[in-house]
């Protein structure tokens, strides 16, 4: 009798039995088996949802972790980087000289953003995890040329936002604080004053955030990857006046971005972002303020009424709704899985509290 219950084998499912069950057959199959001729049979339901829910979460995770290591990794770079500018020599010549500051911001953009991400994105890439696939050029002429210019306008829409949050916190007396200031107006300067403001970044930031990690996030829906990958990449700038710009503007970037599935045109939106402050820039400079405005506002509607032109171009393609995917989870569990993650929960808290820190320098 003792033989009843030592363990046999485990069976290949058997025909007719049921999706996601096993056939356990214990003990030899005599007449005087307890359990009958047929031996113990045992059948476990697996439910594949909750499979999908622990792999769907898995992933996810790992992708917030290595979008928290990136954004350790850009922080640590800088501290590198800050620790060499601010030495007491060449901080003075790096205050004193336009030319050198500018050569220093644009080295400063590519190895403080573009080495760990880059360190990050071969990383991913051993592991399946990442791939650049989306250096191609975009398809549909017509269509991709309305997607950056409709792009551009909401860009646009979202620097007069931020704007008005600037103004909203300054009309109760709070100070967010900002850098600005006036190039020289030199050929040379103002050259400059376009490569490190518009060129680089393009490059860097869009082949950063939306190249690389909002591409690993799609594989869970594209307005999900838009989300996180525009909150990181407002969080990275660290500034109470561009937070809510650079989040707004990636959702933007990152929705151009997954409509033509090339970074070329989610960083053409980008370089004419960041080149109309340029040209805002040395207006302001060289102008008197009414005339400067009125060339301002002639810009601006110019690219409002394109912008909008471009809505409609875009609206009547039927190409306009983002690309859904299968999901076992809700949008609201995957943002709370992404961002509970422990990695990157730890920095977005950092990046927050230098936010936070220094609007209270500034205001105290």
């Amino acid at each position: 009798m003792h033989e009843d219950f030592n363990p046999g084998h485990v069976s290949a499912q058997q025909p007719g039995q049921g999706q996601g069950y096993r056939h356990y057959s214990y003990g030899p199959r005599t007449p005087q088996s307890v359990y009958g001729t047929q031996g113990y049979s045992a059948y476990y339901p697996v439910d594949p949802n909750l499979i999908g829910v622990i792999e769907e979460k898995a992933g996810i995770k790992k992708r917030a972790f290595i979008a928290g290591v990136c954004m350790l990794g850009y922080l640590l770079m800088q501290l590198v980087l800050v620790s060499i500018i601010t030495e007491g020599s060449i901080w003075s010549f790096y205050q004193e000289n336009y030319y050198f500051k500018s050569g220093t911001e644009i080295i400063y953009s590519i190895f403080a953003l573009g080495l760990p991400f880059f360190s990050l994105y071969l990383f991913a890439k051993k592991r399946g995890i990442a791939k650049l696939d989306s250096f191609e050029k975009p398809k549909r002429a017509v269509y991709s040329v309305s997607m950056i210019f409709m792009g551009f306008g909401l860009c646009l829409l979202s620097s007069y936002i931020a704007n008005f949050i600037y103004a909203l916190f300054d009309s109760v007396g709070v100070i967010l604080p900002y850098e600005d200031f006036t190039p020289p107006l030199t050929v040379g300067a103002i050259a400059l004053l376009f490569v490190k403001t518009a060129i680089v970044p393009s490059f860097i930031e869009e082949f950063a955030v939306r190249g690389f990690l909002l591409q690993t996030i799609r594989k869970y829906g594209d307005g999900f990857a838009i989300i996180m990958s525009s909150l990181v990449f407002s969080l990275l700038h660290a500034n109470a006046v561009q937070i809510p710009f650079a989040f707004l503007a990636g959702l933007a970037l990152g929705y151009v971005y997954c409509k033509t599935n090339s970074i070329w045109t989610s960083v053409l939106v980008h370089f004419l972002n960041n080149a109309l402050s340029c040209v805002e820039l040395v207006i302001f400079a060289a102008m008197p303020r009414e005339k400067a405005q009125a060339i301002d506002m002639g810009i601006t509607a110019a690219i409002g009424i394109t912008a909008l032109i471009s809505l409609l171009i875009v609206f009547l393609s039927k190409n306009f709704p983002l690309k859904k995917v299968q999901s076992h989870l809700e949008y609201k569990k995957k943002a709370r899985v992404f961002i509970t993650q422990p990695m990157f929960f730890i920095m977005a808290l950092f990046y927050i509290g230098i936010t936070v820190f220094e609007v209270i320098r500034a205001n105290i």
